[in-house]
């Protein structure tokens, strides 16, 4: 009897460990899913947003409105969402405001997010970053212009946060040089 109980712990130790090894072949490695070389409106590298995603088997880009618009409305917004698997992974964000007191990012930066030299004020936290600069400026000091906003936000919990604070200040870089002759900002 106590044979069959070692043979039947063994045999069932030995179907336990193959279905959690499922699936693993011997060099496969995980890795991000291929993207467009150009994503979010042609702003950005794929390969420079890479290492924020996830590892998947399927990567999924969306944009709303599909082109940058030119010019941006006032109170307009900007989406570009790349998704792995179903799940959003990495987010851009861009708004025209009308007024420079209405650029507020105090419900996702938390209370003391680190400052970072992008556009007129930048700010980085725990999973994203945003900035924002002046595109026509107003004529009177509390009068309308257009003042645009990026915000990036990274959904995945793989990364580091050095990874974070290296990556997303470059990334509002490129936003802002990208969008700024776009729209045709002074």
């Amino acid at each position: 009897m106590h044979k069959i109980a070692k043979v039947v712990a063994a045999t069932t130790a030995s179907v336990i460990l193959a279905t959690v090894t499922a699936g693993c072949s011997e060099g496969e490695t995980k890795s991000v899913p291929e993207l467009p070389n150009q994503i979010c409106w042609g702003a950005l590298d794929s390969q420079d947003v890479a290492p924020l995603l996830p590892t998947g088997k399927k990567a999924l880009e969306l944009t709303k409105p599909t082109n940058f618009p030119q010019p941006m409305p006032p109170g307009s917004t900007a989406l570009c969402t790349i998704r792995i698997d179903g799940l959003p992974s990495f987010q851009v964000l861009g708004w025209q405001r009308s007024y420079e007191k209405w650029v507020k990012w105090d419900s996702v930066a938390g209370k003391n997010p680190d400052r970072i030299d992008v556009g007129k004020k930048g700010l980085i936290w725990h999973n994203g970053a945003a900035t924002y600069f002046v595109c026509v400026p107003p004529k009177a000091p509390s009068g309308r212009g257009s003042f645009i906003e990026f915000r990036l936000t990274t959904f995945s919990t793989e990364n580091p946060k050095k990874e974070i604070l290296r990556i997303l200040p470059e990334l509002l870089r490129k936003l802002v040089a990208f969008a700024g002759p776009k729209l045709g900002c002074q």
